[in-house]
């Protein structure tokens, strides 16, 4: 297991529990030195929880401005685009897509988001 870094919780934290606002300015993150890819107790990253809670805006963002693991899974398995599949967010299953994301990854069931 990779160790987790608490950067981004202790940001997340500082904001009141909001993770939108988290990336309302950028520079917050920067001046807290937040570590983007740090990952939690699932092995979900931030990619995930966007994409999880339907910020489309903020799934942008991480694969243009962070060059975000687009295809990295949590550990069950789940990409960001098996979770926009699972929950339906539509806007957030086309950027992923058109960002190239691995339609035959499977899964810790042996699914792929197909």
């Amino acid at each position: 297991d990779q160790p987790r870094s608490r950067g981004l919780g202790d940001v997340y934290k500082r904001q009141g529990g909001n993770f939108l606002g988290l990336f309302e300015n950028n520079k917050l993150l920067a001046s807290k030195k937040a570590d983007l890819l740090c990952l939690s107790e699932h092995g979900m990253n931030v990619l995930h929880v966007a994409v999880n809670k339907n910020y489309p805006d903020i799934v942008k963002m991480l694969l243009v401005n962070y060059s975000f693991p687009l295809n990295q899974q949590t550990k069950q398995g789940l990409t960001a685009l098996s979770i926009a599949v699972f929950r339906q967010h539509h806007e957030c299953l086309d950027i992923l897509i058109n960002a190239g994301a691995d339609l035959e990854l499977f899964n810790a069931q042996n699914m792929t988001p197909l």
